[in-house]
Formats: structure tokens, sequence, C-alpha cells
């Protein structure tokens, strides 16, 4: 956020301050992370949900990768499913975005939904899944990581 209200700020004088002011620059790298912030809150509950399934699938007897092939093309198809779904199968987890900097993000985030009033029952609650990942030593891991907290058993 810092780097990018930086760059706006900086762009503004660059362009000798027309157009819209520095401060309007600022609200606006705002509210675009803002906009990130949403898309972490609703991809880390498709991220856990595809790990219980996954999870469960393999502890079922099935070919987790083929019923993930299966499913993928129904209602349960996500970009998760279709980019991370036979890594973690797998458990491959040296790519993508890190546990610590989802983190990060989702402390922001509800920082944020205390001050707004949003309430963000399972955001708090993944929250606290990538806390073990990280206990774990899965700080730099990918967040599709999450089903180590499952297959580690």
């Amino acid at each position: 956020l810092v780097v990018a209200a930086s760059i706006l700020v900086a762009v503004h004088f660059v362009r000798g301050g027309k157009g819209i002011s520095w401060r309007e620059h600022l609200r606006l790298a705002v509210l675009a992370f803002f906009g990130v912030v949403v898309n972490q809150i609703c991809f880390i509950g498709v991220v856990q949900s595809l790990a219980e399934g996954l999870d469960f699938a393999v502890r079922a007897g099935l070919d987790a990768k083929k019923v993930a092939e299966v499913i993928s093309k129904g209602a349960a198809q996500s970009w998760q499913m279709d980019n991370r779904a036979n890594t973690m199968i797998d458990d491959e987890f040296d790519f993508g975005f890190a546990v610590d900097w989802v983190r990060k993000d989702l402390s922001i985030c509800l920082a944020e939904a205390a001050r707004n009033g949003s309430r963000l029952p399972v955001t708090e609650i993944i929250n606290g899944y990538y806390g073990e990942i990280q206990e774990m030593g899965g700080g730099r891991w990918d967040t599709s990581s999450l089903i180590r907290r499952f297959t580690g058993d």
C-alpha cells in the first residue's frame, strides 16, 4: 500500500500537479488496496474448501487428481482448483503467494473490518489456520498449503 501510494503521489507531482490532487491519488490507492483485500477474503475460503475436499477424497480412497479433474468442470470450478489442486495433492508449495504475505493482508483486512463493522468470521478462522501453517515453518509456502493442516498428521 505504501509503495502504491508513493507511486501515485510521485505521478501526481511528475504531471505537475495537474488533474487530480495527491490526496485523491492516495484515496484511490487505498481503495485499490481494499479491492485486493476483498480478493483475499474470497480466495482463502476457496482454498480452505479445496483443501478439505481433496483431503476427503484421499481418505475416502479416491484418486484425488481424477476427482479434481471431473469436478473442475462443474460448480466447484475455480482458479485455485485449476491451478493448485494437483500441487496440493503432490504436497508442493514453493511458488505463488506466500502465507506470510496473505497474513499481512488479512491483519490489515481484519483491522479495517473491526473499524467499519464488517463481520468476517470465516476470514478470522482461516487466518488462524494460516497461523498454524506459519508455526509449521510454512510462512514462505504458497497459500494452497492449507491442506498441510490435514496431511501433516
